[in-house]
């Protein structure tokens, strides 16, 4: 039998455990999704010269201070499109340094998912492939090797 033979039936009244589980993970995802169009929006909106430098390290700030995996990854996406411009201005040369700086500290932080590390690492390094690489392969080493140590 199939969902749409049955009227005025919904996934959730079929399978409540499971559907909602899904359901839940879904809307996580779309405001995951919404949180990182936003703010490259916000980004975009300073790059076309409608939003000041100083509303942009306003975000950055906000974003570092609150530390939460969310922010930190809408943190990585405005630094992507707006540090390039940013880090262009020699007024901001100072500020960028010190955001970068702290986002590498961050990058060490092992109670951060491994897949945001490499973000924030990336984003320090400015993107680079080999370095990301690099950077993986560190990771791993460093993963192996507390496996082999706690033998």
């Amino acid at each position: 039998m199939s969902l749409q033979a049955v009227p005025h039936c919904t996934p959730n009244l079929l399978l409540p455990n499971i559907c909602f589980h899904n359901a839940e993970h879904f809307v996580g995802v779309q405001a995951r999704q919404r949180a990182l169009g936003n703010i490259q929006f916000i980004g975009h909106l300073y790059r076309k010269k409608m939003l000041s430098e100083q509303i942009m390290h306003d975000c950055i700030k906000k974003l570092l201070a609150a530390a939460k995996q969310e922010d930190l990854e809408c943190l990585v996406k405005l630094m992507s499109t707006v540090g390039r411009q940013l880090d262009a201005n020699p007024k901001a040369k100072m500020y960028m340094e010190a955001y970068f700086e702290q986002v590498a500290m961050l990058s060490k932080n092992m109670s951060l998912e491994s897949r945001l590390r490499f973000m924030l690492q990336a984003s320090v390094t400015h993107g680079s492939p080999v370095c990301l690489c690099c950077l993986v392969f560190e990771e791993v080493l460093v993963l192996v090797m507390a496996f082999f140590s706690s033998c």
